[in-house]
């Protein structure tokens, strides 16, 4: 994902990208301005209904609020080992999620609710 650093804060970086804004902590120093790409990382396991839910809007999105950063993303597969595809836009995102009974199926758009949000630079 492209996204450009707005500005550095305690809680971490708040980035700017084609779904919207978020905050989420880069692991490299990356001054204020810079637009770079990220691939994106909720290093622990959600828990649907807590973490993760079906969402009503039907394009994906990024906001935050406070320390939370909001993921809205349509689902487009679901593996064996729990982890969960969310296609953002262009790019995927891949998550660990505690199901049970979970009534959502590939192609329905979910919500996720972070504070944990890592920010990988790459170079194409």
């Amino acid at each position: 994902m492209q996204i450009q650093v707005l500005k550095q804060m305690a809680e971490g970086s708040v980035f700017q990208s084609e779904l919207g804004s978020g905050i989420g902590r880069l692991t490299s120093s990356v001054p204020s301005g810079a637009t770079l790409h990220v691939e994106l990382e909720i290093p622990h396991q959600l828990t649907w209904g807590r973490d993760i839910e079906e969402s009503l809007h039907m394009q994906p999105s990024i906001f935050w609020e406070a320390e939370t950063t909001t993921l809205i993303g349509r689902l487009e597969q679901i593996d064996p080992d729990a982890v969960w595809v969310i296609r953002l836009g262009n790019d995927l995102l891949m998550v660990e999620v505690v199901d049970e009974g979970a009534p959502t199926l590939p192609g329905c758009m979910v919500q996720i609710k972070t504070n944990s949000l890592f920010l990988y630079p790459y170079t194409l």
